[in-house]
């Protein structure tokens, strides 16, 4: 039996969240996991059965209800959504982030504000 938690926000990306992302995600709405679902594709690995393995996650999201935080590997994500159809893919969101570097160069991140993404 599946239950339907609609303020579910699944971590699918390829790292934990911090305490920052957990309560922009709360004033968002939702109970984000700070544990990390997302896939890699490892070096040499072909991509479609990480895709469909991807691709079923996101069906089973869907079903509960939960909405999904999108990040990690660019080309996994887009062969699964694309072999989903719409109707069966789950709210996906994302973290809009400020980029500014620091002394070394490096890139310091800071996320400002959750974001639906919205498919045409």
């Amino acid at each position: 039996m599946t239950i339907y938690e609609p303020n579910v926000l699944r971590n699918f990306t390829l790292h934990s969240q911090g305490p920052r992302e957990i309560e922009l995600a709360r004033l968002a709405g939702f109970q984000l996991s700070p544990h990390p679902e997302g896939f890699d594709l490892p070096t040499g690995t072909p991509l479609q059965p990480h895709a469909l393995r991807f691709a079923a996650q996101l069906r089973d999201a869907a079903r509960s209800g939960h909405a999904v935080l999108a990040g990690g590997h660019t080309a996994v994500w887009i062969a699964a959504v694309l072999s989903i159809p719409a109707a069966e893919l789950p709210r996906l969101y994302y973290f809009e982030t400020e980029r500014t570097r620091d002394e070394n160069g490096r890139f310091i991140f800071t996320p400002l504000r959750l974001c639906p993404i919205n498919l045409l």
